[in-house]
């Protein structure tokens, strides 16, 4: 099980904020997703965690390790700041992909985000 926390985008390095706030702009106009708000949020492994269980809006778990997630629901995409700069760009389109596949009630498909993310 891996751990993860939410972490204020001013903790994450400048070059990394820029991109993905550049490629998330990007994929909202190449979705035809300009009119939703999505924002964009931080997170980082906490590593092994044996204590209690967690369960709060700044911290989850996961089975495999993240490096984002979308949350269709509030219109969100997570990117976890541990990854390098190119992986994050792939990241950011993988989850916009995620984002417009539950806008348009399609069903949610690793291998169509994968495939669009492809190219970034």
């Amino acid at each position: 099980m891996h751990f993860y926390e939410k972490v204020p985008s001013w903790y994450v390095d400048i070059k990394k904020r820029a991109t993905a706030n550049r490629i998330l702009t990007f994929c909202k106009h190449d979705l035809m997703l300009q009119d939703r708000k999505i924002s964009l949020h931080w997170f980082r492994e906490l590593g092994a965690y044996s204590g209690k269980s967690i369960h709060s809006g700044s911290a989850f778990e996961a089975k495999m390790r993240a490096w984002g997630k979308f949350d269709g629901k509030h219109n969100e995409v997570w990117v976890n700041m541990d990854q390098p700069l190119d992986e994050i760009k792939k990241t950011v389109a993988h989850e916009m992909r995620h984002i417009f596949q539950y806008a348009g009630r399609w069903t949610i498909s690793e291998a169509d985000a994968e495939r669009y993310a492809s190219g970034y």
